[in-house]
Parts: C-alpha cells; structure tokens; sequence
C-alpha cells in the first residue's frame, strides 16, 4: 500500500465515522397547537405514567413523559413525542406541523397584514443584495474578459 493509498482510505474511514454520527442524530421537527384562534400551552402525557390519590379523592396519572407547547410550539426530536404528534394530527383538529395554517388560524387580520408586510420588505432587501451580487460579479467576468452580454 502506497502513502497516497492510505491518506485516501483514511479520509474515507473518517468521513464514514461523520456521516453514521449524521444519521444517528434524529430530525427535530415543530409541531402547532391552536385552540379556537389562539395559541396552545397544552401539556399532552405522551408515554406511561404513575397513578396516584389526589387531595380531593381523585385519581390522578402522571406522566414519564410529556410534549409542552409553548405559546403553540412544540419542537422535539423526540421519536415517542413525534409518534404522538402525529397521531393527533391525524384525530383532532388544531394541530398541525404547516406554520402558516397555524398563523392562519391565530392572528388577527391586522397581524397578518403587518407580518407580510415585514416579510415583503425582507424579500426586496435580499433581492437588492442579489442584484448588487449580480452585478458585481458580472463586471468582473467582464473585467478578466469574459462572454459580454447584450
């Protein structure tokens, strides 16, 4: 085996060793909870739980584990929680993993409005920053004497 041959095989094992520690790290995904038009903090038990007498006489289960929205977002990685997710997706209304089906159903119309509007001006200042990129770029092709455009 040559030195050439073996850099090579190493950097091979290596970028191997890379991409199995890239597949075993699981997908994070974002969940959207809603109830009537504003945003969820719902705890939902996911998983077991332990079963106890409340001061009141009632039986109470706690959960291992549970999923917690926040102001109606829930981002895990969780597989079990993931599984849960989309069980109810597929049962109940008011949960979805769309952002704008969830703003659809929680701002108000002037909200809407503003956020566009927001979004819209984003959009023409990368759009700006894209041109400017463009021409840029297009002056130095021109300037190493490269194809002119008509």
């Amino acid at each position: 085996m040559t030195f050439k041959t073996a850099v090579a095989e190493a950097k091979n094992a290596k970028a191997d060793a890379a991409a199995a520690v890239i597949e075993r790290q699981p997908e994070s995904r974002t969940f959207y909870h809603w109830i009537d038009k504003y945003p969820s903090s719902e705890i939902i038990g996911v998983k077991g739980g332990v079963s106890r007498l409340a001061s009141d006489g009632s039986k109470v289960r706690e959960p291992v584990l549970e999923a917690r929205f926040h102001n109606g977002v829930l981002t895990t990685s969780d597989p079990d929680v993931i599984a849960a997710m989309e069980k109810l997706m597929r049962s109940s209304p008011g949960y979805t993993e769309d952002r704008e089906e969830y703003y659809s159903h929680v701002l108000t119309a002037d909200e809407t409005k503003r956020r566009l509007a927001n979004q819209n001006s984003e959009l023409r200042a990368e759009n700006e920053q894209n041109k400017e990129e463009i021409g840029r770029l297009r002056a130095m092709l021109e300037e190493r004497g490269g194809a002119k455009r008509d």
